[in-house]
């Protein structure tokens, strides 16, 4: 009797921890659907506000960013996204006479500005929970770090005997601009899969909160500069 029953015992126990493994695993298998993370790319365009009230002609350049994000979902219409990567944008600056240096008889033809920046950023990851078609809203901001920046010239110069040549010149601009950066972003975000790979694409405006510099350089007219974009982000769930 004893026997039989050691052997019931023993037969519940294994039963009792072979469901309890399976529940482990089952959480195990919900924990890593929770969480994804991949590397992403960012492409678009930027345009710096502020300038025109300068009167200056300041044209944003592409925009590029790389880096990577970490998802992490919270409800099932909800989810937290960070990111974190670099950043790099510019402006470009057409009018003759406004440049970085000053030369004797002197005419700008063209300067650019690049400024290189490490972003983070924090996301409210949405979905619309009539549809699962629609695509989802992100809303948050992001933080940047300006690390370093340059200013490119071209000029055409003119000598005593009217002999006109050009020369160009490249200067460290970042003691001209301000360390820190904060913006505001919102976007749609649409999942897609892209040869074999689960992928997101998204459609984001963002909006600078805080300048990031005063422009022209070294002018008592200077007024301050906002940066504000609209991208494409391409992220890839690994």
């Amino acid at each position: 009797m004893n026997a039989y029953k050691s052997r019931i015992y023993s037969f519940v126990c294994l039963l009792g921890l072979i469901i309890f493994s399976q529940k482990i695993q089952a959480q195990d298998d919900t924990s890593s659907q929770d969480i994804s993370y991949g590397p992403q790319i960012k492409a678009g365009v930027n345009s710096w506000i502020g300038a025109e009230s300068a009167e200056i002609d300041l044209r944003g350049m592409s925009l590029f960013g790389a880096g990577g994000f970490f998802k992490y979902s919270i409800l099932d219409f909800l989810a937290v996204r960070a990111e974190i990567g670099y950043l790099l944008s510019g402006a470009n600056n057409l009018e003759a006479g406004v440049s970085v240096f000053e030369f004797p008889n002197q005419r700008s033809q063209t300067s650019s500005i690049r400024v290189q920046s490490l972003e983070s950023v924090l996301l409210a990851d949405l979905k619309l929970p009539f549809s699962d078609n629609l695509p989802r809203i992100l809303v948050g901001a992001s933080f940047n770090y300006i690390f370093y920046a340059n200013s490119t010239n071209d000029y055409l110069l003119t000598t005593s005997d009217n002999f006109v040549y050009s020369i160009s010149t490249r200067t460290n601009a970042t003691d001209k601009f301000r360390k820190t950066e904060v913006a505001g972003n919102i976007g749609l975000a649409y999942d897609i899969n892209i040869a074999g790979f689960n992928t997101t694409l998204d459609a984001r405006y963002r909006v600078g909160i805080t300048p990031i510099t005063t422009y022209p350089f070294r002018s008592p007219t200077a007024k301050e500069v906002y940066r504000n974009s609209v991208f494409l982000t391409l992220s890839v769930t690994l």
